[in-house]
C-alpha cells in the first residue's frame, strides 16, 4: 500500500511540476508548418497543435519524454528529452521533406497502377475498422475562425447597389465601413470531452469562449469526426444533404481513379501515399491524397478537399484534414482534424477553420449506461462561459496568433462602448428618425428609452389592396410590443380597413400575452383574445396572395380572392412544452356575412381580358345556398414529434429535432344554441409528415392528412374542408400545396378523405452523369399532390421540374411542369414558377400571415 502510495504521489507530482515547452515547427526551407501535432510517444493525453504560423506550446511532466511531431508529407520528427526544472524550455522543431520509394515489385504485380491493389485491401478492411470500437472518449479542443481576407472594391460595389452618386463624405465613411470588415469576423474555443457508446453519443463541454461575446455559447455539437471508413460522408449536410463517397467506400472504385505517390517507413510500418482523384468532376467524391498502413491496411492520415466541380453547394471549397496515431493496443485513433471552407460573396473573401485537437483517446472504455441514459446529447457546465484567460493559457494546446489576440482584446472593447447607455440610446434616437421612404415603403419602427415599448406601423405601400368587394382598399396595421421582463411580453395588434367602393370601415385587434419559460428555449404559454370585424378568405389558411390578387386583378381580370365579412370574438390559448409537444385551443363566436362584388366591370388597362370579374361566390355546388348566420367553435390541436434530444447550455436547455415524423391531430366541433350560432358538427383531421434522406439518391418529403366529418347537422361553407390551390404561375408555397388545383373546386364535407403531398428531390442523382448539365448543379425534383374523397369525387397532379436554378449563393429558383386529372378524366397542365425555400429545408413552407 505504501508503495503504490508513494507511486502515485510521484505521478501527480510529476504532472504538478510539468515543464511549458514553447517551440515553433519548421521545414527546412524555415517554413512554418501550420497546426502540426505534437504528442508524447506513450501518453497521448499530453499533445498540442502548431497555430498557423507554426507556433506551439505543450506542457512535458518531469522525466525521460519521447516527443514525436507529425505533419502530412513529411517525416516523424522524434526526440527524447530528459526533462527537469533546469532544461532549456524552447523547442524549434525542423520537419524533413518525406521522401518516398517505389517498390519495383509492386509495379509488376499488374499492368495497372499499384494504388489499386492497396485501396482493394483497405476497401476490405473497411468493415473491420469501422466495427473495430463500439464505445469512445477523448478530451476535444476546438479552435474555429472566419476570417476575410479581402473586401470588394468600392466604386464596383457602389454599382452592384445602384448607389451612383454618394457625396465625398458618404464614400470616405462607406470605404472605411468595407476595410474595418476585413479581419477575423468569429472566433471561438472550446474545451469538451467526447464519449460514443454506439449508437450513442454525448459532449460534456468543460468551457467555450466566443471573441466580444462573454455569454458565447460557441459550437453546441463540435464538427463530427469524419469516419471515411463509412462509405458516404456527411461533411456538409445543410448544402449537401446527400453526403460524399468516401475513398475507401465499398463502391470507392466506381468513382475514384488511384495513383500511387511513393512509400516510406514509420516506427516499424511501411505507409503508402496515394492520390484520389474522381473519376467524373461532376460525382459527389473528394480530391486529394489518403496515407494507408501496409498491414492494417488502415488510415494513417487524409488530406482531401471539395469544389463545385464535385456538386459542392454553397462553399467554394470545403476540405478536411486528419492525423491519426497509434495507440498501445495498434488501433489507429485520430490526433487531429481540420476543417476548412472558403466562399466569395461580392468579393468578399472568407475563409473558415476549425481546428480540432485529441488527447486523452480511449478505445472501448467502460463506459457507464447513465452517460447516455437521457435525451441529453451535449451538457455545459455552469461556469462553462466564465473561465479566465488563465485556464485558456493553461489549457489551450493551440496558441493563439497575433491577430487572434488582438481579436480578443479589441472586441472586448468594441462590446464594452456598445453597451454603454449613451451609445444605445444615440441609435434608439437613429433608428427612430421617420423618413418618407419608411412611411411609404419600409414602414414606422419606434423604440421608448429602455426598449420595453416598441411600436411598429405597415408602410402605406403595402397597406394598399384592390379586390372586387371593396374596390381600392387601405388597411394599415399598428403594432404594440411591451416587454413585462425578459421572459414576458405582451402584444397588441389592431388593423383598420376602408373600402373605398363599398364605404365600409371595418376593424380587428389582438391582445396577447406570451411567457416563457426562464429554463428552456422554445417552451411558451400563450394567451389570447381576438376581436372585430374584417374580411377574411373562405378558407382561414389564406391561400391566395393579397399582392398577387390584386395585380392579377387589375391587369387580367382575374379575381381568385374571395371574400366574407367576419365578425369575431375569440379566445386562444397555446402551450409548447418543448417536449416535441405543442397544443393550441380556441373558442370562437363568428357573425358571418356573405357580400358581392361591389362591380362586375373589371377596371383594366388590358383590353384582351375578360369583360367582366367572376362572383365573389366560391365555385362550388356546396356554396349555393350561403346565408348569413352566428357559429360558436372550438377548435384543439395537438402536434407531436416524438424522440425530442436536448442540449443543456450553462443556463437554460435547447430542443433538438429528432428523426421521427411530425403527428398533427386536429378536433374542430360547432355548438349550437349558445347566442344566435346555429352551426352543428364535429370535424377531425389527422396529418404525418416528415423529411426522409436517402443518401446518395436525394431526399423526400411526405405530408398525409387523413380526417372527415363526424357529423355534419349544419355546416356553412367557411366549415368545409379546403385545400391549398393555385391558379398562379407563380407558387408561393410547394409544401402541402396544389400547383394547379382551382382555390376552391375541391373543397368539401366528406365523411372520409385522404389526401396526400409527396415530393422527391433528386439533388443530383442522375444529373450529375450529364455532361456540361451537371457543371450548372440543378437537380431534378419530381413527384405527386392527390385528394381522395369517394369514387367520383378524386384529383391527382403529377410534376416533374428543376430546382436549384440560379448561379452561386442565389439558388432558390424552381421550375414545374404540372400535369392534373379528375375523376372525369379531365387533364389539365401548365407551369410554375417560384421560389423553392425547400433547397434549404425541404418540407418547410414559409410561415403564412393569417387571416388580417
Amino acid at each position: 500500500m505504501r508503495y503504490g502510495l508513494a507511486v502515485l504521489l510521484l505521478f501527480q507530482f510529476q504532472i504538478c511540476c510539468a515543464i511549458v515547452f514553447k517551440g515553433t515547427v519548421k521545414d527546412t526551407y524555415g517554413n512554418p508548418l501550420p497546426y502540426a501535432t505534437i504528442y508524447l510517444k506513450n501518453n497521448h493525453a499530453i499533445s498540442a497543435a502548431a497555430n498557423k504560423e507554426g507556433a506551439f506550446q505543450l506542457d512535458l511532466p518531469l522525466g525521460r519524454q519521447e516527443l514525436i511531431c507529425q505533419y502530412i508529407g513529411y517525416q516523424v520528427y522524434t526526440k527524447t528529452i530528459d526533462v527537469t526544472a533546469e532544461s532549456a524550455t524552447e523547442l524549434n522543431l525542423v520537419l524533413q521533406e518525406q521522401q518516398y520509394q517505389m517498390k519495383e515489385v509492386l509495379i509488376k504485380k499488374s499492368k495497372e497502377d499499384p494504388a489499386y491493389e492497396i485501396m482493394r485491401k483497405a476497401i476490405d478492411q473497411r468493415a473491420h475498422h469501422l466495427k473495430q470500437y463500439q464505445s469512445f472518449q477523448t478530451d476535444i479542443y476546438l479552435k474555429g475562425a472566419i476570417r476575410n481576407r479581402s473586401t470588394p472594391d468600392y466604386e464596383k460595389l457602389k454599382a452592384f447597389t445602384g448607389n451612383i452618386a454618394p457625396s465625398a463624405k458618404k464614400k470616405k465613411e462607406d470605404s472605411t465601413d468595407l476595410a474595418s470588415m476585413k479581419g477575423i469576423l468569429y472566433l471561438c474555443e472550446e474545451d469538451a470531452t467526447y464519449y460514443l457508446k454506439r449508437p450513442k453519443d454525448f459532449l460534456h463541454v468543460r468551457a467555450v469562449r466566443e471573441s466580444g461575446n462573454p455569454n458565447g455559447l460557441g459550437v453546441a455539437r463540435f464538427p463530427a469526426v469524419l469516419n471515411f471508413y463509412e462509405n458516404i460522408i456527411n461533411i456538409n449536410p445543410e448544402g449537401n444533404p446527400r453526403g460524399f463517397i468516401s475513398p475507401v467506400s465499398k463502391q470507392a472504385m466506381l468513382y475514384y481513379k488511384y495513383k500511387l505517390i511513393g512509400s516510406f517507413s514509420q516506427h516499424g510500418h511501411e505507409i503508402f501515399k496515394i492520390k484520389v482523384i474522381p473519376k467524373n468532376d461532376a460525382t459527389p467524391s473528394f480530391a486529394g491524397t489518403i496515407y494507408i498502413v501496409d498491414s492494417e491496411f488502415a488510415i494513417h492520415s487524409i488530406d482531401v478537399y471539395l469544389t463545385q466541380k464535385q456538386t459542392l453547394n454553397v462553399l467554394d471549397t470545403l476540405g478536411v484534414q486528419q492525423q491519426y496515431v497509434e495507440d498501445e493496443s495498434g488501433n489507429w485513433i485520430v490526433q487531429s482534424q481540420m476543417y476548412f471552407a472558403t466562399v466569395s460573396i461580392l468579393s468578399f473573401d472568407i475563409l473558415a477553420s476549425f481546428n480540432t485537437v485529441y488527447s486523452n483517446q480511449k478505445v472501448n472504455p467502460a463506459l457507464p449506461d447513465s452517460l447516455f441514459s437521457q435525451r441529453l446529447i451535449t451538457a455545459y457546465e455552469k461556469q462553462a462561459t466564465k473561465k479566465d484567460t488563465s485556464y485558456w493559457s493553461n489549457n489551450r494546446p493551440i496558441p493563439l496568433v497575433e491577430d487572434e489576440r488582438r481579436d480578443f482584446i479589441k472586441k472586448d472593447s468594441i462590446r464594452i462602448a456598445l453597451s454603454n447607455p449613451r451609445y444605445i440610446d444615440s441609435m434608439r434616437k437613429k433608428y427612430n428618425r421617420i423618413s418618407s421612404g419608411a412611411v411609404l415603403m419600409t414602414g414606422i419602427n419606434y423604440s421608448d428609452s429602455n426598449y420595453k415599448n416598441t411600436i411598429q406601423i405597415s408602410p402605406i405601400v403595402f397597406s394598399t389592396q384592390f379586390n372586387t368587394v371593396e374596390g381600392l382598399n387601405f388597411s394599415p396595421k399598428i403594432k404594440w410590443i411591451h416587454t413585462i421582463d425578459s421572459n414576458a411580453i405582451r402584444l397588441s395588434e389592431t388593423a383598420i380597413r376602408y373600402g373605398f367602393s363599398n364605404k365600409t370601415y371595418q376593424a380587428m385587434t389582438r391582445l396577447e400575452w406570451l411567457w416563457k419559460d426562464k429554463n428552456w428555449y422554445g417552451k411558451f404559454l400563450k394567451f389570447g383574445l381576438e376581436a372585430g370585424q374584417y374580411m377574411v378568405q373562405f378558407n382561414s389558411e389564406s391561400p391566395v396572395s393579397i399582392d398577387y390578387n390584386t395585380a392579377s386583378s387589375l391587369s387580367d381580370a382575374h379575381n381568385y380572392l374571395k371574400l366574407y365579412q367576419r365578425g369575431i370574438l375569440r379566445g386562444y390559448t397555446e402551450r409548447n412544452f418543448a417536449n416535441g409537444c405543442n397544443l393550441t385551443m380556441s373558442v370562437a363566436y363568428h357573425q358571418r356575412t356573405f357580400v358581392e362584388n361591389y362591380s362586375a366591370t373589371p377596371f383594366t388597362w388590358n383590353k384582351d381580358v375578360p369583360n367582366q370579374y367572376t362572383a365573389n361566390t366560391p365555385l362550388n355546388e356546396l356554396t349555393k345556398d350561403l346565408n348569413n348566420h352566428d357559429a360558436f367553435i372550438i377548435d384543439i390541436k395537438a402536434n407531436y414529434r416524438p424522440g425530442i434530444r436536448y442540449i443543456q447550455y450553462p443556463d437554460k436547455h435547447l430542443p433538438v429535432r429528432s428523426n421521427w415524423p411530425l403527428f398533427s391531430l386536429q378536433y374542430t366541433k360547432a355548438i349550437p344554441g349558445i347566442g344566435q350560432s346555429s352551426m352543428q358538427y364535429d370535424k377531425l383531421k389527422l396529418s404525418i409528415s416528415d423529411v426522409v434522406s436517402l443518401k446518395m439518391a436525394g431526399s423526400f418529403d411526405y405530408i398525409l392528412h387523413v380526417g372527415g366529418f363526424i357529423n355534419k347537422e349544419q355546416i356553412s361553407f367557411p366549415d368545409c374542408f379546403h385545400i391549398l390551390g393555385n391558379q398562379y404561375n407563380l407558387t408561393p408555397s410547394y409544401s402541402n400545396t396544389f400547383q394547379l388545383a382551382p382555390y376552391y373546386l375541391y373543397s368539401h364535407a366528406a365523411t372520409s378523405f385522404a389526401e396526400l403531398h409527396l415530393s422527391y428531390y433528386l439533388k443530383g442523382f442522375l444529373t450529375n452523369k450529364i455532361p456540361l448539365f451537371n457543371r450548372l448543379q440543378w437537380y431534378l425534383v419530381t413527384g405527386v399532390n392527390a385528394l381522395y374523397i369517394k369514387e367520383d369525387q378524386h384529383y391527382t397532379e403529377a410534376f416533374v421540374g428543376v430546382d436549384n436554378l440560379g448561379w452561386g449563393l442565389v439558388r432558390f429558383l424552381r421550375i414545374d411542369y404540372v400535369q392534373s386529372r379528375d375523376a372525369q378524366n379531365h387533364v389539365n397542365s401548365g407551369i410554375r414558377f417560384g421560389l423553392n425555400l425547400n433547397a434549404l429545408s425541404p418540407n418547410v413552407a414559409p410561415a403564412r400571415k393569417g387571416e388580417w
